[in-house]
């Protein structure tokens, strides 16, 4: 049994989407440069941070609702950099702004996102 080669579904529009899958080695080396480029960004604001003065005492001296506020704020920034990269900056800011009842809703609207940019890519060149 061999698996398929494209992925096929039917949006809620009546609109038939095939996309051919990536293999093993695109999405390994797409997962690696994203991995680099996420990398890179924090080394740079690291860089840029340490010009500024002492980022270990300036993190000590943050009261403990602080030091939670940027923990928050440095996971919400890794979270939004994959959104905004799947379907575009616009969609993703909608998206993130939206409520959501629980992770498969807000999946749910990621794909829903994801599909109508596959089915409109054509027309954004």
């Amino acid at each position: 049994m061999s698996a398929p080669d494209r992925w096929q579904v039917e949006t809620p529009g009546q609109v038939a989407l095939s996309l051919p899958l990536a293999g093993v080695g695109a999405r390994g080396l797409a997962a690696l440069l994203d991995l680099l480029a996420v990398f890179l960004c924090w080394i740079l604001g690291l860089f840029i941070y340490s010009l500024w003065g002492d980022l270990l005492g300036r993190w000590q001296g943050l009261s403990w609702a602080g030091q939670l506020l940027l923990v928050v704020a440095v996971l919400a920034a890794g979270w939004g950099w994959d959104v905004a990269w799947e379907v575009g900056p616009d969609t993703a800011a909608r998206v993130l702004a939206g409520f959501h009842e629980n992770e498969d809703e807000f999946l749910r609207e990621i794909l829903s996102a994801e599909i109508t940019y596959a089915r409109t890519k054509k027309f954004w060149d």
